[in-house]
């Protein structure tokens, strides 16, 4: 649930285009002038990280939203390139195949 909130939230304040259900590397889209589309992978948490599962093809950007349920609020984390992102997870890859980075951290990649 926390997921489809977050895509709902990207598609509306955001501009994603969503794709298709489990689509493996991002879940949707962003059209610029000139032609430019850039992919975009759209995580939601409610918590103080976020987890980032490896995928073969890399989106080109990243989208965090952190939902506060109680205050009926969002904020918007990180919006931007998913590489420096990547760049800074951890080298080893835990058993669930999932990488988490704090929120704190991503802001001070988006600052």
């Amino acid at each position: 649930m926390v997921g489809s909130i977050g895509e709902l939230i990207a598609q509306v304040q955001h501009l994603v285009q969503l794709e298709p259900a489990s689509n493996k590397g991002w879940d949707g889209t962003r059209h610029y002038p000139g032609g430019v589309i850039r992919t975009v992978e759209i995580k939601a948490t409610q918590r103080s990280s976020v987890a980032l599962r490896h995928a073969e093809v890399l989106c080109d950007d990243l989208l965090v939203i952190q939902l506060d349920f109680r205050a009926g609020e969002w904020l918007t984390v990180y919006d931007g390139p998913a590489a420096p992102v990547w760049a800074m997870l951890p080298d080893t890859m835990p058993s669930n195949g999932q990488r988490s980075i704090s929120l704190s951290r991503l802001r001070a990649i988006g600052a």
